[in-house]
C-alpha cells in the first residue's frame, strides 16, 4: 500500500513463549537392521504448516542396537501467538555416513494443543507418543508397530515475559513522546521516524523531498516496566530501502515524574564505507513520563526482580540464553517485515540493537571507552588532592592541613567525614540532573566510536610519527647486532657439532620411541572415549570442509559476541553504580 507510508502506523511485539521438548526414551522401536535392533535417534522439528518459514530442527544422539533407547535430551524453541506451528518428532535408523538414514516413524503435535506451564512448581507430566508412518498408520504391512517415544513437551509463556513488555495488566504510568521535526539535513530527501517504547512501535508518515521534515506528532504509551527504554530513530528512504540517520534514546528510570525532557538532539550514524561516526542532522523531540498513583506502583515495581522467577529456578546456560534472545529478535524482525506498511529489516535491527548479538568490534571499543570514562573520575580526584595540598590556593591548603591534623588526633572520624564529603558532592550534583539526562539522550560522538577522547591533534600526530621512526631505527640496529651474534654462534656451534652429533642421534632415536609409545597410548584412550561417548547422528556437513570451517567461524563469532556482551554488562553495571551518586 503506497498510501500506508503517508499515515501513522502502530505495531506491537508478538507475545512469545518458550517451547521446551524433553525427549526421554523410546519403547519397542522397530528393528530395521539384521542384528539386535535399529540404531535409533530422534529428530525434533518445529514446522510451519503453510511452508512459509523454514523448519527448525535439533536431534538426539543415536544408540547402537536398541529397541528401548534412553536419550534423555532437552531442546528449546521460541514460538509466538497465535500458535500455528506443529511439533514433529521423527525417529530414524542411523545407517552411517555412506547411506541415507531410514525413517522408522513420526508424530505430529499442533503447538496449541500442548499444556501451558505456569508457576515454578512441577512441569507437565511425560507422556508416551505413538509413532506412525506418513499415511498415519501405527503398524507396517506385517503388523509390526513402529514404537513409542516418551516426551515431555510444554509451552511456558512466563519465561520470556520480560522480552515483550512484561505483565500487561500492571500499568505503572504513561509515557508521552513528541516528535516535532528534523533539521540540518544536507539535501532534500524522503525521511520517516520510528518510535519504540517497550513492546510498542510507531512509524510516523514519510515526508518526501524535504531537508526540514516536520511531523508534529504526540504519542502516548502505557508503561508496564519502568526499566524500559524509549527510542526515537530517524531513517532516510522508503519502507523497502532505507538508511539509518541516528537515534535518541532514554531510560525511563532516569526520568522524574511529570518532567518533560525536550531539545534539539544531534544525530549520528556510522558510515558503512569508512566505519567512522558522522553527524547527519538534528532531531527535535520531547519525552515525559507520568507516574500512576503518585509513583507508588513504580516504587513497588523497582522492588521486584526484572527477570521472571523461572530465570533463577530453571536457568539456561549463557549460550542457550543468547541463542533464544537472538531467536526472539529474529522473530520480531520477520513479523515486522511482513506487516503493512512493512518495517524494513534495517529499522527493526537498529531499534532492537541487534548488533549486540553479532560480532561488532565497535561495541567492544565502546564498552571499554565507557569504563575508561568512568575511571577518569579518579584523575579528577587526584587533581583535586594535588590542588588542595600544593598551596595554589592558600585558604584551601590551610583548611586541608587543619583537617589532616584533626584526623591525627581523631582517626575514628576519617570514614564518617569521607562519607559526608561523598554525600555533599552528590547533593551538589542534584540541581544539574536535568541537563545530565538530556546529555544521555544524545549520542556521544567519541564514545560511539569506542574512543574515550577526541582524535589527536596534528602536533600529537607528528610526535607519534617521529617516535615510530625512532623505534624502527632502534629495531633495525638491534636486528643487525643480533645477526652478527648469531653468525659467531654458528661458527662455534659448527666446531662443537661433530662431537655432539653422535650423542644427539642416540637421544633422537630414544625420543622417537618414547613419542611413538605415547601416541599409541593416546590413540587407545581416544578409542575408549569414542566407544563410551554418545554417538551423534551423521550429517553431510561433517565431511564438507567448507561447512566445517563455517562451524568453526560460528564458534569464534559466538565467543566474541559473548565477550562483547560481558563488557557491555560490566560497563552498564559501573554506570549504574556511578549513577547512584549522580541522580
Amino acid at each position: 500500500e503506497p498510501e500506508a507510508e503517508r499515515r501513522v502506523s502502530h505495531y506491537v511485539d508478538p507475545v512469545t513463549a518458550l517451547l521446551r521438548v524433553e525427549v526421554k526414551r523410546g519403547r519397542n522401536i522397530m528393528n530395521l537392521d539384521d542384528d539386535g535392533g535399529s540404531d535409533p535417534y530422534c529428530e525434533v522439528a518445529l514446522v510451519d504448516p503453510k511452508g512459509v518459514r523454514p523448519e527448525q530442527t535439533q536431534a538426539t544422539h543415536y544408540i547402537d542396537d536398541a529397541t528401548d533407547p534412553e536419550w534423555d535430551r532437552a531442546f528449546n524453541f521460541i514460538v509466538a501467538k497465535p500458535y500455528v506451528d506443529h511439533l514433529v518428532l521423527r525417529v530414524y535408523d542411523y545407517d552411517g555416513a555412506t547411506s541415507f538414514d531410514d525413517l522408522i516413524g513420526m508424530a505430529k503435535i499442533p503447538i496449541h494443543e500442548l499444556d501451558v506451564y505456569k508457576g515454578t512448581k512441577r512441569p507437565p507430566d511425560e507422556r508416551w507418543i505413538t509413532l506412525v508412518d506418513k499415511e498415519g498408520n501405527d503398524r507396517n504391512k506385517d503388523g509390526e508397530v513402529y514404537g513409542d517415544v516418551c516426551v515431555r513437551a510444554y509451552l511456558d509463556e512466563e519465561y520470556f515475559e520480560h522480552l515483550h513488555g512484561g505483565n500487561a495488566t500492571a500499568e505503572v504510568g504513561r509515557m508521552t513522546v513528541d516528535v516535532l521535526r528534523a533539521t540540518d539535513l544536507p539535501k532534500d530527501t524522503t525521511t520517516f521516524a520510528v518510535v519504540k517504547m517497550g513492546p510498542y512501535w510507531t512509524r510516523l508518515p514519510s515526508v518526501e523531498n524535504s531537508s526540514k521534515p516536520a511531523w508534529k506528532q504526540r504519542l502516548r504509551y502505557p508503561v508496564f516496566e519502568p526499566a524500559a527504554r524509549c527510542t526515537v530513530a530517524l531513517f532516510e528512504g522508503t519502507a523497502s530501502s532505507c538508511k539509518f540517520l541516528g537515534r535518541v534514546k532514554l531510560q525511563l528510570s532516569t526520568m522524574e515524574d511529570g518532567v518533560r525532557y525536550a531539545g534539539s538532539f544531534q544525530l549520528m550514524a556510522r558510515d558503512p564505507s569508512s566505519g567512522e561516526i558522522k553527524k547527519t542532522c538534528k532531531l527535535e523531540c520531547g519525552m515525559q513520563f507520568n507516574y500512576k498513583n503518585g509513583g507508588s506502583l513504580v516504587a513497588r515495581k523497582y522492588l521486584e526482580p526484572t527477570l521472571p522467577d523461572k530465570w533463577y529456578f530453571s536457568p539456561m546456560s549463557d549460550e542457550e540464553k543468547e541463542r533464544m534472545i537472538k531467536a526472539h529478535k529474529n522473530m520480531i524482525v520477520e513479523r515486522m517485515k511482513h506487516s503493512s506498511p512493512p518495517v524494513n529489516e534495517t529499522v527493526s535491527k537498529e531499534l532492537l540493537e541487534f548488533s549486540k548479538h553479532e560480532v561488532n568490534i565497535g561495541s567492544i571499543k565502546s564498552s571499554i571507552a565507557r569504563i575508561q570514562r568512568l575511571t577518569a573520575g579518579f584523575d579528577k580526584i587526584g587533581s583535586g588532592l594535588t590542588y588542595a595540598l600544593s598551596w595554589e590556593s592558600i585558604p584551601a591548603t590551610a583548611l586541608t592541613q587543619c583537617y589532616i591534623v584533626y584526623l591525627i588526633y581523631k582517626p575514628n572520624m576519617f570514614m564518617p567525614s569521607l562519607l559526608c564529603l561523598v554525600a555533599l558532592y552528590s547533593l551538589a550534583l542534584f540541581p544539574s540532573r536535568y541537563g545530565r539526562v538530556l546529555q544521555r539522550m544524545e549520542a556521544d560522538e567519541w564514545l560511539s566510536q569506542g574512543l574515550p577522547f577526541p582524535p589527536p591533534t596534528e602536533e600529537e600526530e607528528r610526535r607519534k610519527k617521529e617516535a615510530e621512526e625512532e623505534r624502527k631505527r632502534k629495531e633495525e640496529e638491534e636486528e643487525e647486532a643480533r645477526k652478527k651474534a648469531e653468525e659467531e654462534e654458528k661458527k662455534l656451534a659448527k666446531l662443537e657439532g661433530d662431537a655432539e652429533k653422535n650423542r644427539a642421534d642416540r637421544e633422537k632415536r630414544l625420543e622417537e620411541k618414547k613419542k611413538k609409545r605415547e601416541a599409541e597410548e593416546k590413540k587407545r584412550k581416544e578409542a575408549e572415549e569414542r566407544a563410551n561417548a554418545p554417538k551423534e547422528a551423521f550429517n553431510w556437513e561433517s565431511i564438507n570442509p567448507l561447512a566445517s570451517l563455517q562451524k568453526q567461524m560460528d564458534e569464534v563469532f559466538a565467543m566474541i559476541t559473548m565477550s562483547q556482551n560481558i563488557l557491555d554488562e560490566a560497563a552498564s553495571c559501573a554506570e549504574r553504580v556511578a549513577g547512584v551518586l549522580s541522580w
